[in-house]
């Protein structure tokens, strides 16, 4: 005797399997202990980043991580799993989530995946403390910028230098 599958499930797989192609980054936790009103919370923030917070059941989830790279984060399905799907900024999510758990010691981090790449709890603690894209970038444009700020003041030096040196031989000649 075959089991049925019911709508409801396998569009909770598609849906679960199109939000994993779609995201950059994948975190699992476990909320064990979190009340509605801090998962709210917390739930509000990572949408700031665009980053989506769902309560998964065990077995849609594995079902939607059929294939691919995943038997890593397979192994991390026991228990209690929350995911965060982050859609932009790779490291948000991570940022976010380690200051959520500094603040209430209640969520776990189990492990995730960015970029397709399986990371542990370790890892994506790591993540969190790496600057956000736009600084960045303002990094990059800052190094850039240094040596060309300073070639420019240099050549604005000796252009001032020379109209000194001008100014000076005009006087004498006067």
């Amino acid at each position: 005797m075959t089991k049925q599958v019911k709508p409801k499930k396998i569009a909770a797989v598609v849906s679960l399997k199109d939000k994993l192609k779609r995201s950059k980054s994948v975190i699992l936790a476990d909320y064990t202990g979190l009340t509605v009103e801090e998962i709210t919370g917390l739930r509000k923030e990572l949408r700031k980043s665009k980053t989506e917070f769902t309560v998964v059941k065990n077995t849609l989830l594995n079902l939607a991580l059929e294939g691919g790279q995943t038997t890593k984060l397979k192994e991390l399905l026991k228990g209690p799993v929350a995911v965060a799907f982050g859609y932009e900024d790779e490291v948000a999510p991570a940022r976010i989530i380690q200051k959520f758990i500094k603040d209430f010691e209640k969520l776990t981090v189990k492990g995730g995946l960015v970029d397709n790449c399986f990371v542990d709890a370790s890892q994506v603690k790591e993540l969190s403390k790496l600057p956000s894209r736009e600084q960045l970038i303002a990094m990059v444009v800052g190094g850039i910028m240094s040596p060309i700020s300073g070639f420019h003041n240099v050549c604005q030096g000796l252009l001032r230098s020379l109209v000194y040196a001008l100014s000076e031989v005009q006087k004498k000649k006067s």
